[in-house]
């Protein structure tokens, strides 16, 4: 397929020679399988079952972008542990200039980032959005999960960007993640690009997407009508009892 002229990510491909395939990162399948994917839409979801590797490719994807490993932005430079893997060095990308703002937005790791956010904020005694993400002089931890999830989305999402997304819908309800297809749908038209892991089939819903889906096979290429996703989602909704019973995923 032909490369997109206007994304900062057009494809992405892990040189493997060398490599020890036995061992991670390279034994996950979304590494294993990770040869020449070209990105047709500036907004990319990745979907898969636990254990394909999904947050580990992204991951290195934000820290190829100078995005801080354990989320936030460029200006975001702590630290828990060095728990991600190197695989930023055998990443191959072919992209067009380079974005001028970026975060990484991951859930697992959210509850140290508004840690970091607050402390931060509170040697600061201005009002307004921080360019560290949420809102001086409103605590991180003074609201629920998904409130300070989606300040840092509504404060730290702006034009020009990429916006690395794993799990959001682990912190948003069904009608914030409804709200993020509308901002992701509107920031790409501003010359955004976003690629997010996820296991919702609302967030694939979203236009002018597109859908890889990582198996152990391989990674290919869906819609979001064929997706298993989407249709285990259609049967369970319509018949919970019969879903449970055939036991059939």
């Amino acid at each position: 397929m032909p490369l997109v002229n206007n994304q900062f990510i057009q494809s992405v491909s892990i040189d493997t020679s060398g490599a020890d395939m036995g061992s991670y990162p390279f034994n996950v399948p979304a590494v294993k399988h990770c040869s020449n994917i070209v990105l047709n839409k500036k907004i990319t979801f990745l979907i898969g079952d636990n254990g394909m590797g999904k947050s580990t490719l992204i991951e290195s994807l934000a820290v190829y972008f100078g995005l801080n490993p354990e989320g936030g932005s460029r200006n975001i430079r702590y630290k828990t542990r060095d728990s991600h893997s190197d695989l930023k060095k055998h990443l191959h990308i072919i992209g067009f200039g380079r974005p001028t703002h970026g975060y990484y937005l991951r859930a697992e790791s959210f509850y140290t980032l508004a840690n970091f956010i607050d402390d931060d904020n509170e040697r600061d005694d201005n009002w307004g959005p921080s360019i560290r993400g949420g809102w001086l002089g409103k605590s991180m931890h003074s609201r629920s999960h998904g409130e300070s999830f989606w300040d840092i989305i509504e404060t730290q999402f702006r034009p020009n960007g990429i916006y690395i997304l794993d799990e959001p819908e682990s912190a948003l309800s069904f009608t914030r993640l409804i709200a993020l297809i509308y901002t992701m749908s509107s920031l790409a038209e501003q010359g955004c690009q976003f690629v997010v892991s996820t296991h919702s089939p609302i967030l694939l819903g979203c236009p002018n997407s597109e859908i890889f889906d990582i198996t152990s096979l391989g990674i290919h290429r869906v819609s979001f009508a064929d997706c298993r996703l989407t249709s285990m989602y259609k049967r369970f909704i319509a018949n919970p009892q019969k879903f449970l019973d055939d036991g059939k995923v």
